[in-house]
């Protein structure tokens, strides 16, 4: 410690008595208790060996499928949660006095926390609306929708159709689903042959149709993505079934 000699500003910077310049490479490890060095980068966080790096985590970016194609994953994300639904199957038409069974939802995978760190893309599936069952017939059954990046595949089974005839009035079954962190069948559709019913809903993002009893003079398509389809009822204006609706599949993005 020099007590006897006076010393001005500029005559030497605290982060280095010895030789005064600019450091920028001081750390406050267990081992070198340096000064914090100057912000070089105020859109990144300072670490604790003194050097800069960006914030990392959280959420990015949000991107939803209503057709089948190809995701790419986009700079920078890590993992993704990803969200599919089956389509829904559609209601069966009403036979004479009977009126139509309802189509069921499809089936949901849930997919959490996948890391995509060193996947590019991945394929995309949406399954197919099932098809309103004509007077007399069943309605058709909903396709599956899917996430393939060739390591790992989430698949959601598209609802079954309603049924049509007197003797089978069954509602279509809830399309099931695999590979995911969660895994939900759809909501079988309602069977009963004259009485207000309703479609199938998948866990996710859509609402069944309904058959209103014949004096309401009306059937209900489903709505959102992956509803079974509401049955036809016992009179001619109204004794076609309605569709299902399409599946979906969504992917949040994080860093």
């Amino acid at each position: 410690t020099d007590t006897n000699t006076t010393y001005s500003a500029g005559d030497f910077k605290l982060d280095d008595l010895d030789s005064p310049d600019d450091n920028t490479d001081l750390d406050f490890s267990t081992s070198a208790h340096g000064l914090v060095p100057k912000c070089t980068d105020t859109g990144n966080f300072l670490k604790g060996d003194g050097t800069w790096a960006a914030a990392g985590g959280g959420f990015n970016s949000v991107q939803t499928f209503t057709s089948s194609t190809t995701w790419s994953r986009p700079s920078g994300v890590t993992k993704v949660n990803v969200f599919v639904v089956g389509g829904g199957g559609g209601g069966g038409g009403a036979n004479t006095a009977y009126g139509g069974a309802c189509g069921g939802g499809g089936g949901t995978s849930i997919k959490y926390g996948l890391d995509v760190s060193g996947i590019g893309s991945s394929t995309i599936t949406i399954g197919a609306a099932g098809s309103a069952g004509g007077a007399p017939s069943a309605g058709g059954a909903g396709g599956a929708s899917s996430w393939d990046d060739t390591t790992n595949t989430y698949t959601g089974n598209g609802g079954g159709g309603g049924g049509s005839n007197a003797g089978d009035v069954t509602g279509g079954s809830g399309g099931t689903a695999s590979g995911g962190t969660l895994n939900v069948t759809g909501q079988a559709g309602v069977g009963t042959w004259n009485h207000p019913t309703s479609g199938g809903s998948p866990l996710l993002f859509g609402l069944g149709g309904a058959k209103k009893n014949p004096g309401n003079g009306s059937t209900n398509p489903g709505t959102g993505y992956g509803a079974g389809g509401g049955g036809g009822i016992s009179n001619a204006a109204h004794a076609v079934g309605t569709a299902g609706t399409a599946g979906i599949v969504v992917v949040e993005e994080y860093k």
